[in-house]
C-alpha cells in the first residue's frame, strides 16, 4: 500500500537518505581508491578512476530533491546538482572550484559544523549564505562525510527555508502583538474552554470583577459569576449555533456587588474568546434618558397649550396633544408636513412670517388668525422660538394659545357693562320717560276722536304709533334691567312647543309656515314657562324680520350630544343671514340693524336663557338663513324614556 503521509521536510530528507544509501551500497562501495581526489576533477585525462569517481559524485547528487553540494574538506565546491544552481543562481562550472566561506554570512559557524562533520558526525544547522546576485537566503543544511576516492568528501542537503523563517517571523510577531493586545487592552478579555471554566483573563477584566490575582479565576465555570443562568443558556446555544454572540447580562464581582456588562464572544479554534464591557453606567444613563423623556412628553401632553417643533425648514418634527385637538389633526396628519400648511392655509400671501420660519435668535409673539383641520377659524396668540446650537439655527419650537374664548369672554364682559350702564340709566329714567309717553297718549286720543281733517288725522296716527312704540321700548328696557329669577318648574319639551305653535304663527304671520319637530314625550326640563314663552316669540319675531317676503320657521328640540344631559332646541329661518361683524354683536343689547325694532330681542333671550343655567349660540351664513340654539339643562327628576327622540312629529302653519 502506497505510502499518503505528507512530505514534510524530515520525510524528503530522511527518502533522500534512502536514496543515498541505496547509491553507496551499488556506486561508492565499489569506487576506486584513487590519488589527488581533491585535485582538479575536471582536467586529467589520463586518470579514468577519477573520471568514474566524478561520474558517481554526479549521480549521488543528482538523487535529491533539494540543493546538494559535495565539498572537500577545506569547503572547496567538488560538485553540484541541478537544483542547487537553481537555488543559488550559478552555473555548474562557476560552482566547482568555489571556496563556500565566499558566499557564507557566518563562516565561523560553518567552519565548527565542519570541523564535527570531519569528525565524523552528521550535523543538521541552519545557516545564511548568499546566492550570486547578493540576495542572503536562510538555509537548512544537513552534512555528512562520504568516502571520496582516498579520502572523504562532504555531502551538504541545504533547503531554503527563506519563507518559512519569514513566516515563523511573522507568526511569532503576530502572537506577540496579540499577547501586547491581551493584555493592555482597555476592555475585559477572557478565554473560555467549551465545558465552560476560564482559561485566562487579561488585567482589564480583573479590575473589571475585583479581583487581584489570575489564579483565583483560573478554572472558575462561569455559572459562579453570571447572575441569571438562562442569559449563559442563551450565550452557549448561540454560540453552537453561529460561532458568535452578543449579549449583556448581569454578573457578580468579587465583593458581591452585581454590575451590567456586555458580552461579544466567539469561537477561536478549541477555546471560546470573550470581550467584555462594564454597560452599568450606560444603562444608568439610558434608563435616567428615557424617565426624564418620558417626563417631559407627560408634561408636553399635559400642557393646556399647543406645542409643536419644526426643523429648520419649517415642517413639523412633533407636536403635543393639545396641538393635536386645537387644529383637530391626527398626529399621523402633522408629522412632516410644513406648519403654514397645517394651521395657516388660508393665508395665500408667500411673505406670510409663518410660511418663512424666524431668522433671528429672540422668540416672536403675536396674535393671529389660524384654520383648524375642518377649515374653522379661531383666533390664537402664538410665540415662536427658535432652537439655536452653536449660533445654527436648528429649528422652531411654536406655542399656541386658543384666545377666541377669552375675546369672547372680554366681549360679554363689555357687554354686560354696557347693559350694567343701561340697566343704571334705565332705572333713573325709564319712570320718567314713560309718564312722559303716557301724558302724550290721551291727548292723542282726543285729538283722534275730534279731528275730522284726513291730513290731520294722518299726522295723530303717527304720533299715537310713535307713543306706543316708546312705551314699548320703555317696557323692555325695564324689563331688561330688572329680569325676575325664573320660577322654574318640569315641564315636557313636546306639550310646551305644542303650546307655543299656534302664539308662534300669529306672530311671524301669513308669509311664514312654521314646522315644529316634537321630540319623544319623555323628554323634560326645568326652566320658568313663561319666561320661555317670551323667549321663544322673541326669537320668532326676529326670524320673522329676516324672512321680509316670506319663508319657513323650524323649531327641532334633541338631546344635545357633546352635553346629554342638555336639550338643543334649534330656531332656523331660511332668510337673509348674517355678515360675520353682525353675527358677532348680535346679542348685544340695543344694537340691531332692523330701524324698527328695539335692539333687546335677543340680549333678553340671551338673558333668560343665562338665567336658567343655559346657553345660546346663534349659527349664521349670509343668504342662507340664521339658527338660533337655545341650550337648557333637562330635569334630572325624569328618567330618559326608551322612545327614539329622532321620530319626530310635524306641525305646519299654512296661514
Amino acid at each position: 500500500m502506497p505510502d499518503v503521509r505528507p512530505l514534510t521536510a524530515d520525510r524528503l530528507f530522511a527518502l533522500d537518505s534512502v536514496r543515498l544509501a541505496s547509491f553507496r551500497t551499488t556506486h561508492i562501495d565499489q569506487a576506486l581508491v584513487m590519488p589527488h581526489a581533491f585535485g582538479d576533477v575536471s582536467h586529467d585525462p589520463q586518470n579514468e578512476a577519477r573520471l568514474h569517481a566524478a561520474a558517481d559524485s554526479r549521480r549521488l547528487l543528482e538523487i535529491f530533491h533539494h540543493p546538494a553540494l559535495l565539498l572537500s574538506p577545506n569547503e572547496i565546491v567538488i560538485d553540484v546538482n541541478d537544483e542547487a544552481c537553481r537555488v543559488y543562481g550559478f552555473s555548474r562550472e562557476q560552482f566547482v572550484g568555489l571556496d563556500m566561506k565566499t558566499i557564507s554570512v557566518d563562516v565561523p559557524a560553518g567552519e565548527r559544523q565542519l570541523e564535527r562533520v570531519l569528525r565524523g558526525e552528521s550535523v543538521h544547522f541552519e545557516s545564511r549564505q548568499l546566492r550570486r546576485d547578493g540576495t542572503p537566503f536562510q538555509l537548512d543544511i544537513r552534512a555528512s562525510a562520504i568516502p571520496y576516492g582516498d579520502g572523504v568528501a562532504v555531502l551538504t542537503v541545504n533547503r531554503d527555508v527563506t519563507e518559512e523563517r519569514e513566516r515563523d517571523a511573522a507568526l511569532r510577531e503576530s502572537e506577540e502583538r496579540y499577547r501586547s493586545l491581551f493584555e493592555n487592552a482597555p476592555i475585559g478579555i477572557c478565554r473560555v474552554s467549551f465545558d465552560g471554566r476560564i482559561l485566562g483573563v487579561n488585567e482589564a477584566l480583573l479590575r473589571l470583577l475585583g479581583y487581584s490575582d489570575r489564579v483565583q479565576l483560573a478554572g472558575t465555570p462561569l455559572q459562579t459569576l453570571v447572575v441569571d443562568e438562562r442569559d449563559r443558556r442563551q450565550i452557549i446555544q448561540e454560540l453552537r449555533q453561529t460561532g458568535f454572540t452578543r449579549h449583556e447580562l448581569q454578573v457578580v464581582r468579587a465583593d458581591s456587588q452585581i454590575i451590567r456588562v456586555e458580552v461579544q464572544a466567539r469561537v477561536a479554534d478549541d477555546v471560546v474568546e470573550a470581550f467584555v464591557s462594564d454597560v452599568t453606567a450606560r444603562h444608568a444613563a439610558i434608563e435616567e434618558s428615557a424617565r426624564l423623556a418620558t417626563e417631559l412628553q407627560v408634561l408636553l401632553q399635559s400642557a393646556y397649550e399647543g406645542i409643536a417643533a419644526t426643523d429648520a425648514d419649517g415642517r413639523c418634527t412633533a407636536a403635543n396633544g393639545a396641538a393635536a385637538r386645537m387644529f383637530r389633526l391626527d398626529a399621523a396628519d402633522i408629522a412632516g408636513r410644513h406648519v403654514h400648511d397645517l394651521i395657516h392655509h388660508g393665508c395665500a400671501d408667500a411673505q406670510c412670517w409663518i410660511r418663512n420660519p424666524v431668522t433671528g435668535h429672540d422668540p416672536v409673539r403675536i396674535e393671529d388668525v389660524l384654520w383648524r383641520g375642518d377649515g374653522a377659524q379661531f383666533r390664537a396668540e402664538i410665540v415662536a422660538s427658535p432652537v439655536m446650537v452653536d449660533g445654527r439655527r436648528l429649528g422652531t419650537v411654536w406655542s399656541f394659545l386658543d384666545v377666541s374664548e377669552r375675546i369672547a369672554t372680554s366681549k360679554r364682559l363689555e357687554v354686560a357693562e354696557r347693559a350694567a350702564g343701561l340697566g343704571r340709566l334705565a332705572s333713573s329714567m325709564a319712570h320718567e320717560f314713560n309718564n312722559v309717553l303716557m301724558a302724550i297718549l290721551p291727548v292723542a286720543d282726543v285729538l283722534e276722536r275730534k279731528v275730522v281733517d284726513e291730513r290731520l288725522l294722518r299726522l295723530v296716527a303717527g304720533m299715537k304709533t310713535s307713543v306706543l312704540r316708546g312705551k314699548k321700548i320703555t317696557q323692555e328696557v325695564l324689563r331688561y334691567s330688572h329680569q325676575h329669577e325664573p320660577v322654574v318648574e318640569s315641564m315636557a319639551v313636546a306639550a310646551f312647543l305644542s303650546e307655543l305653535r299656534e302664539e308662534l304663527a300669529s306672530v311671524v304671520g301669513a308669509n311664514v309656515a312654521v314646522r315644529v319637530h316634537l321630540p319623544d314625550e319623555s323628554l323634560h326640563l326645568t326652566a320658568d314657562r313663561q319666561q320661555l314663552r317670551e323667549t321663544f316669540l322673541r326669537v320668532a319675531e326676529n326670524a320673522r324680520d329676516a324672512m321680509p317676503r316670506g319663508g319657513i320657521l323650524t323649531i327641532t328640540a334633541v338631546r344635545d350630544e357633546n352635553r346629554p344631559s342638555h336639550v338643543d332646541f334649534a330656531i332656523a329661518d331660511d332668510g337673509i343671514g348674517m355678515s360675520r361683524d353682525v353675527l358677532e354683536r348680535a346679542l348685544e343689547p340695543m344694537f340691531t340693524t332692523n330701524r324698527a325694532a328695539t335692539g333687546l330681542g335677543l340680549a333678553l333671550a340671551d338673558r333668560v336663557i343665562k338665567d336658567h343655567g343655559g346657553e345660546i349660540f346663534i349659527e349664521s351664513t349670509p343668504g342662507q338663513g340664521t339658527t338660533v340654539h337655545l341650550l337648557l339643562p333637562l330635569d334630572r327628576t325624569v328618567p330618559p324614556g326608551s322612545g327614539a327622540e329622532s321620530q319626530v312629529r310635524e306641525s305646519r302653519n299654512e296661514g
